[in-house]
């Protein structure tokens, strides 16, 4: 008995650590995605699917930028959202994360997120927030 664990044990370890288990696989990792903060002020980021869950990702300060694994294994789609202090609420397009490109990027000052490489966060720009940011701007929510 005490064996027949010990084999069924390590076939599962093996199985686990083999050679299909690399970072780009599934479950390992999803689509990349660089948020970049181009304004003067700091905001605090979350990520939404499309079903409603939302996922506090921190704070990102002025003209920073951030990179991380999309959380969500949603096919619908997902948006970015940004809150600054003063209660501004800015909002990426609906996008596919797991559709397309494996890595994304989006700048808290515009609205469409666009692809990017897994190597390369684009340098902040010096932008004022934009004036259609409030309650989810020009994309209707």
């Amino acid at each position: 008995m005490r064996k027949t664990l010990m084999i069924l044990s390590c076939a599962l370890l093996a199985g686990c650590l083999g050679p299909k288990m690399s970072p780009g696989h599934w479950p390992g990792a999803g689509s990349y995605v660089c948020v970049v903060n181009s304004t003067g002020a700091p905001v605090w980021l979350s990520v939404r699917d499309a079903v409603g869950h939302e996922l506090s990702k921190g704070r990102l300060g002025s003209r920073g930028r951030v990179q991380f694994l999309w959380p969500f294994i949603d096919l619908n789609g997902g948006t970015f959202v940004a809150r600054t202090a003063e209660g501004r609420v800015m909002m990426s397009d609906v996008f596919r994360p797991w559709a397309g490109p494996k890595a994304w990027a989006w700048d808290v000052a515009t609205v469409t997120p666009t692809s990017a490489s897994h190597s390369f966060c684009p340098e902040p720009q010096e932008v004022a927030l934009r004036p259609d940011s409030l309650a989810g701007g020009s994309n209707g929510r």
